[in-house]
C-alpha cells in the first residue's frame, strides 16, 4: 500500500453537490472510457451549506449454487440502487427589528420543496475532486442520479442555526465516471 503525502487526503476530499429540478422528465448521463457526459439544459444548484454527503451503493444480489461444484455458492447481481446522505446548515437570519428572514439556499429549498411528496424525483450529482491532470485540468469523480428525498431530519434550532438532514434514494439508473472540468474548479458559489 503506497504512502500518501501529506495533503493528498484533505484535497482528495472536497466535495460538492448539486441538485436540478428534471422537470418530470428522466434524465441520463452517458460513460465513454470512464469519462462520464452529464446532461444539458438543466437548472443546476449547488448545495452551498452542505456540510456532509455520503453516496452508499445498495447492489441486491441473488444466490445460486451449481450442482457440481461441490456446494459452493455463488451469487449474481440482479440490482443496484444508491443512496445519498446529506446534512447541511442554514441559518435565520434576523433583519435590523429582530424579524427571521428567509434567506435560504436554492439548492436546500428545492430538497425541502421535494420532502413532503415521494413521487417529486430530483437530478442529483455528487463531486469528488481527484487533483489536476498534466494539462492542469480540475478533474472530479462523479455520480449522478434521479431520486426522492426520504429520512429527513432537523435538528432544533440554536441561535438560529438549524441541521437540517435528509436522504436521497435512487430511481433509475446511476452514473459514475471521470468528470473533466477543464481549467476552472467547480464551485458552489
Amino acid at each position: 500500500m503506497a504512502n500518501l503525502p501529506g495533503g493528498a487526503f484533505a484535497k482528495g476530499r472536497d466535495r460538492i453537490v448539486r441538485v436540478a429540478n428534471p422537470g418530470g422528465t428522466r434524465q441520463s448521463c452517458t460513460v465513454s472510457s470512464g469519462a462520464i457526459t452529464l446532461p444539458s439544459g438543466l437548472t443546476y444548484l449547488p448545495l452551498k451549506g452542505a456540510t456532509r454527503a455520503e453516496f452508499t451503493p445498495a447492489p441486491n444480489s441473488q444466490e445460486f449454487f451449481l450442482l457440481g461444484d461441490n456446494g459452493w455458492r455463488d451469487s449474481v447481481g440482479v440490482t443496484q440502487a444508491g443512496e445519498m446522505a446529506c446534512s447541511a446548515f442554514f441559518i435565520n437570519s434576523l433583519d435590523s427589528s429582530g424579524v427571521p428572514q428567509a434567506d435560504i439556499d436554492p439548492g436546500l429549498q428545492l430538497v425541502l420543496n421535494a420532502e413532503s411528496d415521494p413521487d417529486v424525483e430530483l437530478w442529483v450529482e455528487m463531486f469528488t475532486f481527484l487533483g489536476l491532470d498534466s494539462s492542469s485540468n480540475y478533474i472530479y469523480h462523479c455520480r449522478a442520479f434521479q431520486g426522492s428525498v426520504t429520512n429527513v431530519s432537523e435538528a432544533a434550532p440554536s441561535d438560529g442555526l438549524i441541521e437540517y438532514s435528509w436522504t436521497i434514494q435512487s430511481r433509475g439508473e446511476i452514473w459514475a465516471g471521470k468528470h473533466d472540468n477543464a481549467s476552472a474548479a467547480l464551485t458552489v458559489y
